[in-house]
């Protein structure tokens, strides 16, 4: 195959190319299969072009030659997803028939048969599958347990609490049962105590009421026919009542005169209110939380000022014994001028001394040289 044929189907390929990333996908070829397709329908077999006027002779009116019979249709290749792809295209991406090998191969094309592809790349995917989805699996199983145990925590937390909650509401109905039960039943010997009173008023009212005459049969209403006939009955009972007379006027009168108390003891208000006691420990509790927390900030302040004062007085400390080690210094150091001193006052003073025994020997000198020169001169003289 020639360069210029070459060439050709560069041009061809780059024409094709739709997205520019050197590689044809599945439309991009079947698009450029279209256009040969095309373009060889409207060729002949001699390579003239359909409808031209290529065949006509003479000037432009000139009659149109007869017009030549049509080539029967080209034969359509087999689609590349056919029973007849056997390779692969690894250079454009595209899958190719057996008789198409040897001319992508001359492109300079990679081309590999297609089951070893599909192996290749099916080993390469579970490969990636096992090294890097596994491990995902593996995590996203973990993290879903996970869950699901945080979700029964959560159930059995909640039962729990929900357990102690009613155990506790129970406990407090039960106390508040029990303390209208003792209620109930002081309310009750009251009510007996006082039925018992009652039961003896009306004793007496009965007993008074039984030896009452019928309003027929009081001596102000009858005849006096009718009181001078014998009536035993009325009789019988006032005499009970004559006889009976003063014991019932006791009764009444201890009865009327024993003293009771009107007033009730049982309140209907003074009932312990648990809940609202908790709630309001609950609310005292978080103010005491509150005071705490800034009892807490207080202290906190407080040790952080007191270590700045601690670190203060130890810098000053410092600071003293900083100036109390100088100040011995210069305490040695004057004790060491002051010894100076006192040994250049002992070298002045024999200074002075030997500066009087040179002044003595030097008299003594200036002595001795004039009586040398005293005898020079004797001696001189006497030799002459």
């Amino acid at each position: 195959m020639g360069s210029e044929k070459i060439f050709e189907f560069g041009q061809l390929f780059q024409k094709f190319d739709t997205d520019g990333d050197g590689r044809l996908g599945r439309a991009d070829f079947e698009r450029m299969v279209g256009g040969m397709l095309e373009q060889f329908g409207e060729r002949g077999e001699d390579g003239t072009r359909r409808g031209s006027r290529g065949g006509e002779r003479g000037n432009g009116n000139a009659p149109s030659a007869a017009p030549q019979p049509l080539p029967p249709p080209p034969a359509v290749p087999p689609s590349p997803v056919g029973p007849s792809i056997t390779h692969y295209d690894e250079t454009t991406g595209v899958p190719l028939a057996r008789e198409a090998v040897a001319s992508q191969q001359a492109l300079g094309h990679t081309v590999v048969p297609l089951r070893e592809a599909y192996s290749r790349r099916l080993s390469r995917l579970q490969s990636l599958a096992s090294s890097r989805l596994m491990p995902v699996r593996e995590r996203l199983l973990q993290l879903r347990r996970r869950l699901h145990g945080r979700g029964e925590e959560l159930t059995a937390a909640r039962a729990a609490i929900e357990r102690e909650t009613l155990a506790d509401a129970e406990a407090i109905v039960e106390r508040l049962r029990s303390a209208e039960t003792l209620k109930q039943a002081t309310l009750a010997q009251g009510v007996n105590s006082v039925t018992a009173e009652l039961e003896g008023v009306e004793k007496l009212s009965d007993q008074v009421a039984r030896v009452t005459l019928l309003p027929s049969s009081t001596p102000g209403s009858m005849s006096p026919s009718a009181a001078c006939a014998p009536d035993f009955e009325g009789t019988e009972r006032m005499v009970e009542l004559v006889q009976s007379y003063r014991e019932l006027c006791n009764s009444i009168d201890r009865v009327a005169n024993k003293p009771f108390d009107p007033s009730i003891d049982v309140q209907a208000d003074d009932f312990s209110h648990e809940t609202a006691e908790r709630l309001e420990v609950l609310r005292r509790a978080d103010r005491y939380e509150h005071a705490l927390s800034v009892k807490d900030q207080m202290l906190w302040e407080a040790m952080q000022e007191s270590q700045r004062l601690e670190e203060k007085c130890q810098e000053e400390r410092s600071l003293g014994q900083e100036f109390a080690e100088e100040a011995q210094e210069w305490v040695t150091l004057t004790e060491k001028l002051s010894d100076r001193v006192n040994a250049l006052t002992v070298e002045t003073e024999r200074t002075a001394q030997l500066r009087k025994e040179n002044a003595l020997l030097a008299r003594e000198n200036q002595e001795l040289v004039r009586r040398l020169e005293t005898l020079e001169r004797d001696s001189s003289g006497t030799v002459g």
